[in-house]
This record gives C-alpha cells, structure tokens and sequence, in this order.
C-alpha cells in the first residue's frame, strides 16, 4: 500500500481521525475501511486506533491517512449515538 502518512504530522498526535486501509477487506469481503482516532503511538511504530465503540487496534502507518471531513463527522454522529444507547447490565 502507498504511504499516505506525509500530509498529517507524524507520528500522529492522539485524538488524530485517520483511516487504516488494511481494513476494507475484513473476513474476504469488500467493506469501507475503519476510521478510528489516535489512542497513542505505540514503541514498535504502530498506532493504536479506536473506533466510536472502543474497540481498540494497533495500525501500521503505512496503511493510514487522515480522514476527510465526512469521515470525521460520520465517526462522531456515530459515537454519540453509541454513548446514548443503553446497554443492559453496562449502561442504562
């Protein structure tokens, strides 16, 4: 994959959106890749990513870009309706 990392400041500063493209095809099927927000860069050169659920992946640069302003306000809307929704037993 390209390095699409150069126009962002690097190593990507926490709280960043970006998107890893080493996620599009996921379990062999065609799929948009994942958005995730820096978490922290992590010792071996990875990133670690979250999504708007929490669910945590560590991303190797070379696969990430930033993401664009649809990305980013997808992900947030996303994530606000995650907070709101309740979940038995974890969140009511």
């Amino acid at each position: 994959m390209t390095q699409t990392t150069e126009s962002t400041s690097w190593p990507a500063t926490p709280g960043a959106y970006l998107v890893d493209t080493s996620t599009t095809n996921l379990g062999g099927r065609p799929s948009p890749p994942w958005v995730g927000r820096v978490q922290m860069p992590l010792d071996s050169g990875r990133v670690q990513l979250v999504t708007h659920t929490g669910y945590g992946w560590p991303a190797d640069p070379e696969n990430l870009r930033e993401a664009t302003a649809a990305e980013r306000a997808a992900y947030d809307t996303s994530r606000a309706r995650w907070i709101r929704t309740p979940i038995p037993g974890v969140r009511p």
